[in-house]
């Protein structure tokens, strides 16, 4: 099991380029990809997000690719642009009656002189940015399992406090029945004797016997057992399971909350909140898993 919570950096330089990359993962109920890059990369910018997809299957990742070339860009004269402004200017010396203007001066305007930036990057230094993408995606996983293992424990903690909760809301669990039974049956013998209508005690059983179905919590108990089990399963997983998670702990949430409504019972009322707060834990935690 894995968090969606990483970070990872690699980097690399020669004599004429330094290149760095930076990846950051948070969690997210999907996958979502943004990413910072120089222009010579934008042909490469589906590539790029297509490799991290291979590595993280959910959350926000946050990518920047730092790049520079060291050496000095050669540059080039516009010479359309050099030659209106040299037109121009000349005409207005001789009105002017001034000396005519240096080529100094000329290139010193804006855009007569552009410096020639390589557009794209070449296939030697794009294997190199593989590489460091990759290195950098390696840190981010292995800091996503390492917390992950850490959640993995903790998750553990609390599917144990709820284990031993479920115990004793099964021990007093037939207690609830014979509560319930006790009171059905003082009522139902207050209402025959106010309506003066007598009933043989086998109709009485029987009657009881159908509202006890009713507040009978053994099926809740059982799915929540089987919940719980597949619960602790899956975060053994080195699959992304976090949804899967997600949906086990909404349906002991569920059972959690018919057992609640059944059980009219002080004790199995205290365990069901208990529980129920345990839930709210792994789910707050389960946010963060991939």
């Amino acid at each position: 099991m894995k968090s969606m919570t990483g970070y990872g950096r690699a980097s690399w330089n020669n004599d004429q380029y330094n290149l760095e990359i930076e990846v950051r993962t948070i969690n997210g109920r999907f996958f979502k990809f943004s990413s910072r890059i120089p222009q010579e990369y934008n042909s490469h910018e589906i590539d790029i997000k297509n490799i991290v997809a291979t590595k993280i299957s959910r959350g926000t990742v946050n990518l920047n690719i730092e790049f520079k070339n060291t050496k000095e860009p050669s540059a080039k004269i516009n010479r359309e642009i050099l030659k209106k402004h040299y037109t121009v200017l000349l005409e207005t010396c001789k009105e002017l009656e001034i000396p005519a203007p240096q080529i100094e001066a000329l290139l010193a305007l804006p855009e007569i002189i552009t410096p020639e930036t390589e557009k794209t990057i070449s296939k030697e230094l794009w294997q190199k940015t593989q590489e460091l993408l990759d290195k950098a995606l390696n840190q981010v996983i292995g800091m996503r399992e390492e917390e992950g293992q850490s959640l993995v424990k903790e998750l553990q903690g609390f599917s144990q406090k709820i284990r031993d909760l479920i115990k004793k809301i099964e021990a007093c669990a037939p207690q609830v029945i014979e509560d319930f039974k006790k009171r059905v049956q003082v009522r139902i013998q207050q209402f025959l004797e106010n309506e003066n209508i007598s009933v043989s005690d086998q109709d009485v059983l029987k009657e009881l016997a159908i509202f006890s179905e009713k507040v009978d919590i053994n099926e809740e108990l059982s799915r929540l057992h089987s919940h719980l089990n597949q619960f602790e399963h899956k975060i053994l997983s080195e699959k992304p399971i976090g949804k899967t998670l997600e949906f086990l702990t909404q349906e002991m949430l569920r059972e959690t909350n018919t057992i609640a409504s059944k059980a009219n019972n002080a004790q199995c009322s205290q365990n069901v909140v208990e529980i129920k707060t345990y839930l709210e834990k792994i789910r707050e935690q389960i946010q963060n898993i991939e």
